[in-house]
């Protein structure tokens, strides 16, 4: 974790290791990885790292939660439903370091997105335990296609391709409308 209090306020580092890392740690114990797949959620959570981080975080879970309990599954997937629908974006730096750079800057550096949605989507499809996950994962997905950021847009084309096939085929469950994922009622243990 970043400590904030010996932090040089005018240097940041782009970057992390988070994603390479999260595969050595699959090969752990069931309780490492469980403790891991915490601390990436933890960094995911964390409004004070930079999106770059956070977007990591999320990748490293996604690549930890396909081997745990389901308890586990579905404890990360309502978190990941968080992320896909936009509820926890906004990170340290946002202005500056992610989007495109202002037309008069001299310093051309555009970070990408800032938005948690694509990868958010990513975790809450190899999160998913129930048929309904599947179904409201593949909603939200739909309604992302639409999107302008290339990231986003990436992340939910890959979505809709890693998805059970009778989800997303013609014949899958459910209608095809966007925010599903959101619904509450269908689910008690989902919610809105």
């Amino acid at each position: 974790m970043i400590d904030f209090a010996t932090l040089d306020q005018g240097r940041v580092d782009l970057g992390t290791r988070l994603v390479e890392d999260s595969y050595l740690v699959g090969s752990l114990h069931i309780d490492a990885r469980q403790t891991c797949l915490e601390r990436l959620m933890d960094i995911a959570a964390d409004p004070r790292e930079i999106a770059l981080a956070r977007q990591d975080a999320i990748t490293g879970a996604r690549n930890l939660v396909v081997d745990l309990p389901v308890e586990v599954q579905r404890r990360t997937f309502l978190l990941a439903k968080e992320y896909a629908l936009e509820r926890r974006d906004g990170s340290h730096l946002d202005g500056r370091v992610t989007g495109s750079p202002h037309p008069l800057s001299s310093f051309k550096f555009s970070g990408g997105s800032a938005s948690l949605r694509g990868k958010g989507l990513r975790l809450a499809e190899v999160s998913a335990t129930y048929p309904e996950d599947h179904v409201r994962v593949r909603d939200q997905a739909i309604s992302l296609l639409s999107e302008q950021d290339t990231e986003i847009l990436d992340d939910a084309a890959m979505t809709l391709s890693q998805l059970p096939h009778d989800v997303t085929s013609p014949g899958g469950r459910g209608p095809l409308h966007a925010s599903s994922l959101s619904a509450p009622g269908d689910d008690p243990a989902i919610g809105a």
